[in-house]
């Protein structure tokens, strides 16, 4: 009886926090059902944020699956860092939300989406590269044609070629002031003084 009560009193002194998760609350139930199989790690058919913060690899999870149409509450996986080669090629994503942490976007790793917005649909046919990535590799956005518009914050030092290669409507490019590397001028992106 007294472990009970014990208990009961530590539970209820405890902040919620360290009890209680906040479970993800996805729209799209095919990426719900991928992330619970690969990061569910307490077993209760949910992710919480905790669980998907724990994620550093999203690799080989979401590739080719065509069946796939947004994934915004990517957001919440801040323990990514780099999104893999291929990571999300040829799926039938229209929307994302990129974490906040992500320093390398791999080859191809958009590459074949219909992806129109990269912000969770805040800025729709524009590819906002978050502030810290540092890097954007081969095709990373290549066969998008839902883009019309990329910016380039002033964290990248390195684009790829191809990187942004058959994006049939992506007209313009904006690149932050305090880019080093980057620049663009009459909607061109530049690398010093060299077009890409």
């Amino acid at each position: 009886m007294k472990k009970i009560l014990l208990a009961l009193i530590i539970g209820l002194l405890m902040p919620t926090s360290l009890w209680a998760q906040e479970n993800i609350q996805f729209a799209d139930a095919l990426v719900k059902e991928l992330c619970v199989q690969h990061w569910d790690t307490n077993g209760d058919g949910e992710l919480s944020t905790d669980e998907a913060a724990a994620v550093t690899d999203v690799t080989g999870v979401f590739t080719y699956n065509g069946n796939i149409r947004t994934f915004n509450e990517f957001r919440y996986f801040t323990g990514v860092t780099t999104i893999g080669g291929d990571a999300f090629h040829m799926c039938g994503l229209t929307s994302i939300d990129l974490p906040a942490n992500v320093k390398v976007i791999g080859g191809s790793a958009f590459n074949e989406t219909n992806l129109t917005t990269t912000d969770g649909g805040v800025t729709e046919g524009v590819i906002v590269i978050p502030e810290g990535v540092t890097t954007l590799e081969w095709e990373a956005f290549a066969c998008n044609p839902g883009f019309t518009s990329a910016r380039i914050p002033a964290s990248v030092t390195s684009i790829a070629g191809a990187c942004f290669r058959s994006c049939a409507n992506l007209a313009t490019f904006s690149v932050d002031s305090g880019n080093t590397v980057y620049r663009a001028h009459d909607d061109v992106l530049y690398e010093g003084n060299t077009g890409l």
